[in-house]
């Protein structure tokens, strides 16, 4: 019954298709998501503190995420929570907010909007003037 109803959507809705998966695709995909997931808590595990196997911007991403879909309540401002989330990940990968602020420095040479240097007109060229 849910098949026939799948199928149908499908028939009405032209833009959406059926999920296609190969059974031994599906089957390749669980056993390495099992073997990862056995991975990730031998090292849980192993850790004297589970919360290091983690990286610190992963709660952060969490909350924001949680407060991006209304889950928060209206304890989280939204703003506050994406700063704390680049913050932590700035400091996952050794980075500070410097780095990213030189990042979206004015280039030395002309740009449009889009990042594409600007070439002075062509009839500016042939009648040589100076670019």
């Amino acid at each position: 019954q849910q098949l026939k109803r799948m199928l149908t959507a499908a028939r009405v809705n032209p833009l959406w298709g059926p999920p296609t998966l190969l059974v031994s695709d599906a089957v390749f995909v669980d056993i390495l998501s099992g073997r990862l997931h056995q991975a990730f808590m031998e090292t849980l595990d192993g850790e004297s503190d589970p919360t290091t196997a983690l990286p610190s911007a992963v709660p952060e991403y969490t909350e924001y995420e949680a407060a991006l879909l209304g889950g928060a309540g209206e304890t989280v401002n939204v703003t506050f929570a994406r700063f704390e989330v680049m913050g932590a990940l700035l400091a996952d990968s050794d980075r500070e907010w410097e780095d990213i602020e030189e990042a979206l420095l004015p280039p030395p040479v002309p740009v449009d909007v889009h990042g594409f240097r600007l070439v002075p007109h062509a009839r500016a060229l042939e009648a040589g003037e100076r670019l």
